[in-house]
């Protein structure tokens, strides 16, 4: 892991899965703390999330939408 980034905090929205999920990742093995944001994946979110800190890096998901905000799917749990 590298510290270009040490001490600063990235917020990555749609970083649950694909692009969002890359850059989150990129930054957070820089050194940066991450805010994993996410819609409708919370378990990608947090799949990055523990990746991130599996490299010791530091990362949280959050929900990226608007109270009250209607998405297409809401989240729910999977069982």
């Amino acid at each position: 892991m590298g510290n270009e980034l040490a001490g600063r905090v990235a917020l990555v929205t749609g970083a649950s899965k694909g692009i969002g999920a890359g850059v989150a990742t990129a930054f957070g093995h820089a050194g940066a703390n991450v805010a994993v944001g996410y819609a409708r994946d919370h378990e990608g979110a947090e799949r990055v999330a523990a990746e991130i800190g599996a490299a010791g890096g530091r990362a949280t998901p959050f929900s990226a939408t608007w109270p009250g905000q209607q998405i297409s799917k809401p989240w729910s749990p999977r069982r």
